[in-house]
């Protein structure tokens, strides 16, 4: 991780979007139903309320009602159910 600091600090001070850093999850929500996230870095929650989500750069939680995980790969992760929140911590 210490590696990926100095990247994000100078992407902050250009001004650049999140997404043209390496490895940077990219989170697309649909609605309230469905969350797909790439370039993560496994899970390290897992329940029908919650699920939390490693990423280079932190902790993606998902929060919501019935979740659960539809498909996960390397880099890709789809989680269904009620979505409440989602959030970097």
């Amino acid at each position: 991780m210490s590696e990926a600091k100095p990247v994000w600090s100078v992407a902050e001070k250009l001004m650049l979007p999140a997404d043209v850093l390496p490895e940077a999850a990219r989170v697309t929500v649909s609605g309230t139903s469905e969350v797909y996230v790439e370039n993560h870095g496994g899970l390290s929650l897992l329940t029908p309320e919650c699920i939390e989500i490693r990423t280079r750069y932190g902790c993606c939680r998902v929060s919501g009602r019935d979740l659960c995980l539809a498909y996960m790969t390397r880099t890709k992760i789809v989680i269904r159910g009620f979505v409440i929140a989602v959030e970097f911590v």
